[in-house]
């Protein structure tokens, strides 16, 4: 779930700012071919969404996190370099590792 956010009116739309006031990004296409991005996603056997507000928003995350079901796999590695014997010295009075 996002933070609360404020929003004020500009000449430019709508800003929104968090409850830190710092504005937060938005991007925004203008005009859209809603008919035309529906044809894509059918053509490639997706979904087209589109969030007048927030809450429509917020739903359309609930649904693609139901639909969404990748297994992501994270393997993580550790290099080990042996450093000059003048850096791998630790400094007189550092306390140990």
């Amino acid at each position: 779930m996002s933070p609360p956010s404020y929003r004020a009116s500009t000449p430019h739309g709508k800003l929104y700012r968090d409850v830190l006031g710092k504005t937060i990004p938005m991007q925004t296409i203008n005009p859209a071919n809603y008919e035309m991005l529906g044809k894509m996603a059918k053509v490639a056997n997706g979904r087209f969404y589109r969030a007048l507000d927030q809450n429509q928003l917020s739903r359309v995350y609930e649904e693609i996190d139901r639909l969404e079901r990748t297994e992501v796999r994270i393997r993580e590695s550790v290099v080990y370099e042996k450093l000059p014997p003048h850096l791998g010295r630790p400094r007189r009075g550092a306390p140990p590792p």
